[in-house]
């Protein structure tokens, strides 16, 4: 798994089968963008969004989000 810092407050993980890009800037060319912060909105027609609570799989990988008070928090299970 590699994990890179895109800019201050994004980042790019990608693994062997999927690539997610956390609380993105711009558009890039990844299987989902992951927003954690709730008032936050992206949109993007190449991949998929995720900015809630809910369990999903993306490429094989298994992500769960949950919500707090303040932040969502979102876990990855290979």
């Amino acid at each position: 798994m590699e994990i890179a810092l895109v800019s201050k407050s994004s980042l790019r993980i990608k693994g062997k089968s999927a690539s997610f890009l956390v609380d993105p800037q711009s558009d890039a060319a990844v299987n989902a963008f992951l927003l954690l912060n709730p008032d936050e909105e992206f949109i993007s027609e190449q991949a998929v969004t995720v900015s809630g609570a809910g369990e999903y799989e993306i490429g094989g990988v298994k992500i769960t989000g949950l919500r707090n008070e303040k932040k969502r928090v979102v876990q990855y299970s290979p």
